[in-house]
């Protein structure tokens, strides 16, 4: 059984990679996000026979998914926050989730969550305030407990989880202020229009409506130069094709329009050429002069709201100056990297001084393409210090825009800090590479490092041998001196067998006791004369008397005769490893008799 979770944790760990890789929060909705970040964890937890995910609303608990549990008997529990406060950042193993509860919430659960015997349980936190929940848990009755590789695991999950969990949260918000500026827009009092390549209008506001006189559905089938008075209106259709057709054209202006009732009003007309669903469209606002304040006043609270929500979102705002190369980058960065925002002072050399110089070469390349037209939107990672002297990994993506009229040339973007995603991509990594208790290569990449090994010694016609090892005795240490000195009969045979091979040499732990030496370049004789000093190492060993027991490595080489498979190539070794094991006990025996 141990021999077969070391042989499934390696594909769980690359299917975790390849999940939060993958994973894309925006194409969800929140309940569904959390169960699947449930059903994942559920998967790559091997112990786990059933689960829970669950949000903080209004104080109270909702359950938005469970396995192995009653999913609606849940979702009738009252139930209130403080009954599920766990410690903040932390992956909590207990005996029984239910002694997490008081008594009283023990009751309401009755019925809802089978017994258990163990649960691993975590909140998913923005800002230090509980959201949303997760728990898988153990039956009772099960001969197994979540070992130390799942808690490992059910950290690392969490904490990428709970990362992804802001983005889901954070696009929720956004879709919220999508919701209040189109309120905005309706009760707005600037009038705002699209039109179309026709010149037609595609969109307007309540404001345009009442600035107009027209309904809704009547300015929908006009023209834009309709409404303008006749002194304008073919200055204002030329103006429009212009800009429309991306040529220079004046976009702020004041005109006369004439409204439904035959009144004359002026009005400031101001337009933007913008690329809606592949159309080039106009987006023209227009308000009354004697409102103009009013607006200047609503602009100044949208662009502070503007500023809060990047200070939430612990996004940067930059543009750069393509013609002066200078580069304006807001003050969230700067925070989180541990500067004070006030001494960078917008040059480029300032920028430079503060990234690593690889990241730097890049940024500038992309902004020399954008200024070329060779590349209209970027994005790229790269390494900032930060004032405690370390490199920290930040994203940036932006695009480039053009000012017509002024002969500008910007480029706009957003930066982020990311290097906490990028530490725990890298432990992974390694993670799902190495045998975690003895640092050589696990199984998984074991192998493959003997398909490549097979493969160029075909191309070459070099020899290759390999050396199946199994470790006598393991599971009587284990019995009678406990794990720990079991881990340690295992570190120290490693540590002999590396001793005693060649750097070109490679060793993997295949699971449990079992160990593969992969000798390139090497004929089985001589493969054969490097296994000797490894006895020779082992006998040295044993004879130091630090254990409280022998030391004995079964052994069984064999050379690629480029004909069998990897399977039969690695059989043919551990079929001669395990011949020279019984012979080993044999004597053992004998001797004993």
């Amino acid at each position: 059984m141990e021999n077969d979770y070391h042989l499934k944790t390696p594909s769980r760990m690359d299917h975790l990679i390849n999940f939060i890789s993958a994973l894309d929060p925006f194409e969800k909705s929140l309940e569904d996000f959390l169960s699947a970040l449930l059903r994942e964890l559920m998967f790559i937890i091997p112990e786990a026979d059933c689960g829970s995910a669950f949000i903080y609303e209004d104080g109270k608990v909702k359950f938005v998914d469970a396995v192995c549990h009653d999913l609606e008997a849940l979702k009738k529990l009252d139930l209130d926050e403080k009954d599920f406060i766990l410690p903040k950042n932390e992956v909590l193993l207990v005996k029984n989730t239910l002694d997490l509860h008081s008594d009283e919430t023990k009751k309401k659960f009755a019925g809802a969550i089978r017994p258990l015997k163990e649960s691993l349980v975590f909140d998913l936190k923005i800002n230090g305030k509980n959201v949303a929940g997760m728990g898988i848990d153990i039956l009772k009755g099960k001969e197994k407990h979540f070992s130390e590789r799942s808690m490992f695991i059910a950290k690392l999950f969490k904490n990428l989880a709970a990362n992804a969990f802001r983005i889901k949260v954070l696009e929720e918000e956004l879709n919220k202020s999508n919701i209040k500026f189109k309120t905005l827009s309706d009760f707005s009092p600037v009038g705002i229009v699209l039109i179309n390549s026709d010149l037609k209008f595609s969109y307007v506001n309540k404001a345009a409506c009442e600035i107009s006189g027209y309904t809704k559905n009547e300015l929908l089938n006009m023209y834009f130069w309709e409404l303008i008075h006749p002194d304008f209106s073919e200055m204002v259709k030329e103006r429009g094709l212009k800009r429309l057709h991306g040529a220079e054209a004046i976009k702020e202006y004041a005109v006369k329009i004439i409204t439904k009732d035959g009144g004359e009003k002026w009005v400031d007309l101001r337009s933007k050429k913008v690329d809606l669903f592949g159309e080039p469209m106009l987006v023209v606002s227009a308000l009354d002069v004697d409102e103009l304040k009013i607006t200047q006043q609503r602009m100044k609270s949208v662009m502070r709201r503007y500023e809060l929500a990047l200070e939430a979102s612990q996004l940067s705002v930059f543009e750069y100056d393509v013609k002066r190369k200078r580069i304006k980058i807001s003050k969230e960065i700067f925070n989180q990297l541990g500067y004070d925002w006030d001494v960078f002072d917008d040059s480029l050399e300032e920028f430079r001084k503060l990234t690593h110089s690889d990241g730097f070469k890049r940024i500038v390349d992309f902004f020399e393409k954008c200024a070329k037209d060779e590349k209209s939107k970027f994005d790229v990672e790269y390494r900032m210090l930060s004032n405690d002297g370390e490199w920290q990994w930040i994203y940036a993506r932006g695009k480039l825009v053009k000012a017509e009229e002024e002969n500008l040339i910007m480029i706009f973007g957003v930066m982020s800090n990311v290097n906490e995603r990028k530490k725990m991509e890298e432990r992974l990594k390694e993670y799902a590479t190495y045998d975690e208790l003895t640092g050589v290569y696990n199984r998984r990449t074991g192998l493959t490092i003997l398909s490549e090994k097979m493969k160029s010694s075909q191309r070459s016609g070099e020899p290759l041998s390999i050396c199946f090892v199994d470790i006598n005795d393991l599971k009587h240490v284990n019995d009678k001196f406990g794990h720990a000195e079991g881990d340690k009969l295992i570190k120290t045979s490693v540590k002999i067998m590396l001793k005693n091979i060649r750097k070109s040499d490679v060793l993997c732990r295949m699971g449990g006791d079992e160990f593969l030496l992969i000798f390139p370049s090497c004929r089985i004789e001589n493969a054969e004369k490097r296994w000797e000093k490894v006895k020779a190492d082992l006998e040295r060993e044993n004879n130091s008397e630090t254990h409280p027991y022998a030391i004995i490595l079964s052994h069984g080489c064999a050379q690629y005769d480029y004909k069998r498979s990897q399977d039969e190539f690695v059989a043919q070794a551990d079929v001669k490893m395990y011949e020279e094991k019984k012979r080993m006990k044999s004597q053992r025996f004998n001797l004993f008799s």
